[in-house]
């Protein structure tokens, strides 16, 4: 959410540059909103897997270099995002490879797993970063001592709520579809 709109707003080029020549940055973004809608519409068309987020930020990389050059974009924060593009799907890919006997169990005991960290992360993130853009919010209060236990804990929960009740009914209505595809 707000981490990536900060990103993108102003650490992939160094705003720096543009410090007089704010409506080269306007335009920009601007130019760049226009050229990944139609990149995603042609995308769309033919069917192809595209990423938005990808292409905003290939086009404001694309614009920067355009107008000021390559000194303009901001390589170590660019390099990071270019590292996990090329980093998820090898992690992804290497986890399925790993987990591909037996998919449908391993899956299904995995999914509360996945839910502990994924819910507890997101929960941890809300707690620690989204609450620091309201006021009435204190920073002592949303101490990293209970923030950590409590998203977790939150997590835990839902993985919990997987294994029984949810699972299982998930996994009985599952296996009954089977059988009917078998049939």
């Amino acid at each position: 959410g707000a981490s990536v709109t900060g990103t993108v707003r102003g650490k992939i080029f160094d705003t720096d540059v543009y410090e007089d020549e704010p409506e080269i940055v306007m335009l920009g973004m601007m130019t760049s909103l226009i050229v990944a809608t139609f990149m995603l519409l042609g995308a769309t068309f033919f069917g192809l897997p595209v990423s938005t987020t990808h292409t905003v930020v290939g086009c404001i990389i694309g614009f920067s270099i355009a107008a000021k050059g390559f000194s303009s974009i901001n390589w170590d924060e660019t390099k990071n995002i270019l590292i996990s593009w090329v980093a998820a799907p090898l992690v992804t890919g290497a986890f399925a490879i790993l987990l591909s006997a037996n998919p449908f169990t391993r899956g299904y005991y995995a999914f509360s797993f996945i839910l502990f960290v994924t819910i507890g992360i997101d929960i941890f993130f809300i707690f620690n970063k989204g609450t620091k853009n309201f006021k009435h919010f204190h920073n002592d209060v949303y101490d990293t001592k209970w923030v950590v236990p409590t998203s977790f804990g939150i997590g835990a929960f839902f993985g919990l709520l997987w294994l029984w009740p949810f699972g299982p009914l998930v996994k009985k209505k599952l296996e009954a579809k089977k059988k009917c595809w078998q049939q």
